[in-house]
């Protein structure tokens, strides 16, 4: 009976794995068309951050069986599993990005999904395991996209393109105004005040 118990537990645990492997990859390769027009968090995101959390409800139970299958650091697999299905999603967030035709969102989409990933990792149990290391590389990644996404949709204001020639001109408008409106303010009585 024991002996049946433990070949039983070794399954499930062999099962568990596989499952998360075929999550991953499923993730990775997922290929919905479902596209985000503004650029805001893509439902293929929103669902594995939710399966994560879902994954952490049962991360004892998880480590008792990773124990018995692989008899190593149940600690250390958890984390490989769910570096790696972070890894398939961020992949797949690559790809789909590449959807956009305009880069400016391309750099707004990827900072958005990514930006949600790290919020919610450092919200859940999952920080513990990935640590503060991966959240803290995950956060210059954001920035980084931040930053691109400000440059690419803001050079255009500022390229000697005629097209886009009005933007620099309003700039040089608001330059000059802006002065004289804060001075106006200042200077401003109203009439209930003489």
């Amino acid at each position: 009976m024991r002996e049946s118990a433990v070949v039983l537990t070794k399954r499930l645990a062999q099962t568990a794995q596989e499952t998360f492997g075929d999550f991953e990859e499923a993730v990775e390769k997922d290929a919905t068309k479902t596209a985000v027009l503004d650029g805001t968090v893509h439902p293929l995101t929103s669902y594995v951050i939710n399966y994560v959390k879902f994954l952490f409800d049962y991360q004892s139970t998880l480590k008792q069986l990773f124990q018995e299958f692989d008899e190593g650091d149940a600690d250390s697999l958890l984390t490989s599993v769910t570096t790696r299905i972070m890894q398939a999603l961020q992949t797949n967030l690559d790809g789909k990005s590449k959807q956009y035709k305009d880069p400016a969102l391309t750099q707004l989409f990827l900072m958005n999904n990514i930006h949600y990933i790290v919020r919610s990792v450092r919200r859940s149990e999952a920080k513990d395991l990935l640590g503060d290391d991966w959240v803290q590389i995950h956060r210059r990644i954001v920035q980084q996209h931040a930053n691109q996404y400000k440059r690419i949709s803001w050079s255009k204001c500022f390229v000697g393109n005629p097209q886009f020639a009005i933007c620099s001109r309003l700039v040089e408008i608001l330059n000059f105004v802006g002065p004289i409106a804060t001075s106006i303010n200042i200077q401003s009585v109203c009439p209930s005040q003489l």
